[in-house]
């Protein structure tokens, strides 16, 4: 592939952070000992934060990165940025870069709003012209409004994160990495960004996206990539490396399934069978009428018993982002306990709600105290809003009623 075509590149990328010199002279008298017994030790040196780390991305995919703490997703995305140099290993990056990984990276404290976007554009090697044909769109975006002429020190770190994605998402580069910064601000900024950042993924630009939100990651990235203790456990399709991400997360009770042989029945606890979406009298189908009442029914079947979990139901809009987020839980005050069999989850939603565009259904079904995830599926049903639905941001949180019954024996068929 030629340099348009994979943006980044990453061959046997090894990294290993310095040791103070108090430390260092210890090491040098560890390994003295060990030459002179005749067996050099390689922990001596201390752990390897990234580990032969082998990977590219293609131009306008989105990558994911996900993992527990520590396991080297800041200093990934500091390698490439060029932060910090790889200890051993190739780094190739082809385009200009917008590095979003610290709140407070490239911004003067004493500097205003505006300024920093001019210094931050100027760091970047974009023409002042350039900058300044911007600036408007910048502002708006951000929404900071009279703080826009104020000093950066009087920020908090949520306006310093909608200075920073204002130049991120308004300026022509063709790389953007992003680490953990949508963790702070209000939600109704974070989604914008989100819905933003899912209408770009289609623009040419090549992301990289850090983030302990899975459901984030789920909605924006293309692959993702697992790390753990600096090696990377799994490199694949989103949902599927976030299934096995939390599966060694959270030990889940379909492991000791996951490791039987095919005979011995089915991988996990839980699997979703069908879901339909329904506000017709004729029945479902794939568009609704959005001045009528409607039903989504998700059918899931247990293989075993499960002890104070729930279903979950997740409601993605046309840009992206939750719009609706329903525990059966709530409706029972507790988690549950479910015997094996097929269930259906149903969730009403009032008339007169949905915007226009495409609509996406995802299913969970989770134990509330740990997290601990029987399944997880993304985009288990989807459906059309057209007609006198309306476009607008917000966070919509209708008087939803659910209930869960059981209806049947699970079927072990495919």
């Amino acid at each position: 592939m030629n340099d348009t075509e994979t943006p980044i590149r990453v061959q046997g990328l090894w990294k290993r952070y310095g040791l103070p010199v108090f430390h260092l002279a210890r090491l040098a008298r560890s390994r003295a000992r060990a030459l002179a017994f005749g067996a050099a030790s390689e922990a001596a040196d201390g752990p390897w934060a990234l580990c032969d780390l082998n990977f590219s991305v293609r131009a306008g995919e989105t990558l994911g990165i996900v993992g527990p703490n520590g396991a080297g997703k800041s200093t990934l995305l500091k390698i490439l940025a060029g932060v910090t140099p790889p200890t051993r290993g190739r780094v190739d990056i082809f385009g200009r870069m917008f590095p979003m990984i610290e709140l407070n990276a490239g911004l003067h404290q004493e500097l205003t709003g505006r300024e920093n976007v001019r210094l931050l554009g100027a760091v970047m090697g974009l023409p002042r012209r350039e900058v300044d044909a911007k600036l408007p769109a910048m502002e708006e975006f951000s929404e900071l409004g009279a703080a826009f002429e104020r000093p950066v020190r009087t920020y908090s770190s949520g306006m310093r994160a909608r200075l920073g994605f204002s130049v991120a998402l308004n300026v022509d580069t063709e790389i953007l990495l992003i680490d953990e910064v949508l963790a702070v601000g209000d939600v109704r900024f974070k989604n914008k960004c989100l819905a933003q950042l899912n209408r770009m993924r289609h623009d040419g630009r090549t992301r990289i996206f850090v983030s302990h939100n899975l459901d984030q990651v789920q909605y924006i990235c293309d692959r993702c990539m697992v790390l753990d203790e600096g090696r990377a456990v799994l490199l694949d399709e989103t949902t599927a490396a976030i299934a096995e991400y939390e599966r060694k997360a959270f030990h889940q009770a379909g492991s000791a399934a996951d490791r039987r042989g095919p005979s011995e029945g089915p991988p996990s606890a839980c699997r979703v069978r069908a879901c339909t979406v329904a506000n017709r009298p004729d029945g479902p189908r794939n568009d609704i009428d959005p001045a009528q009442p409607t039903r989504v029914t998700i059918t899931f079947d247990l293989f075993r018993p499960v002890r104070g979990a729930t279903p979950i139901f997740t409601l993605i809009s046309p840009e992206g982002v939750i719009a609706l987020l329903v525990y059966a839980s709530e409706n029972g005050a507790q988690a549950a306990d479910y015997a094996p069999g097929r269930y259906a989850f149903t969730t009403d939603l009032p008339a007169l709600w949905f915007s226009q565009g495409r609509w996406n259904v995802n299913f969970a079904f989770r134990k509330l105290e740990t997290f601990e995830t029987w399944e997880r599926k993304a985009g288990v049903g989807t459906f059309s809003v057209r007609g006198e639905g309306r476009r607008r941001w917000t966070i919509l949180a209708p008087p939803a009623a659910c209930a869960v019954e059981r209806i049947g024996d699970a079927s072990e068929a495919t």
